[in-house]
């Protein structure tokens, strides 16, 4: 499941900055680039800015996630790693099902991250096409719908993924 994961990380990534490039044509001369609450824009930047933020966004994801997924299988430990019942998952008999738990679990938080702001671009330019520049509805729904998501995730892996097994 960790590769089938880990390759739709990079897909997304591949989408997301296949939309970065999208958006560089797409995009007017002036682009808003923070919205406050209900409100419209509050900040207003260049095609440009807008471009190099989006491409620092995705880099950054990449930086954290790509790594983070290339590092954890390779790893022959985990103390760096803050794990529940981590004596439990650090017994050498342990260690690889941690770590192939550990690394599942990046794949899952980095798809629905990539996933998430793969809107981000859309957003952007669906708002420049709006006469008062606001977010289209739609955008509060994708990031709520994965708080949600990932929340629920996280809420599994501690309560139940990484709980010992009743048999140890």
């Amino acid at each position: 499941m960790r590769n089938w994961l880990t390759k739709l990380f990079w897909v997304l990534v591949a989408v997301y900055f296949a939309l970065v490039v999208w958006s560089a044509f797409a995009l007017p001369d002036r682009v808003p680039m923070h919205w406050s609450g209900a409100a419209g824009p509050d900040e207003w930047g260049s095609r440009t800015a807008a471009v190099i933020m989006l491409t620092g966004l995705g880099l950054i994801m990449v930086a954290i996630f790509g790594t983070l997924l290339v590092a954890i299988p390779r790893s022959r430990s985990l103390t760096w790693v803050n794990l529940p019942h981590k004596a439990y998952w650090q017994r050498p008999e342990n260690l690889p099902r941690a770590v192939d738990r550990v690394a599942t679990d990046l794949a899952v938080i980095g798809a629905l991250t990539m996933a998430m702001i793969c809107a981000v671009p859309v957003a952007i330019v669906a708002a420049t096409s709006r006469p008062d520049a606001s977010l289209p509805g739609w955008a509060l729904a994708v990031i709520i719908g994965w708080l949600v998501l990932l929340t629920g995730y996280l809420v599994w892996m501690v309560a139940v993924r990484w709980r010992v097994p009743r048999d140890a």
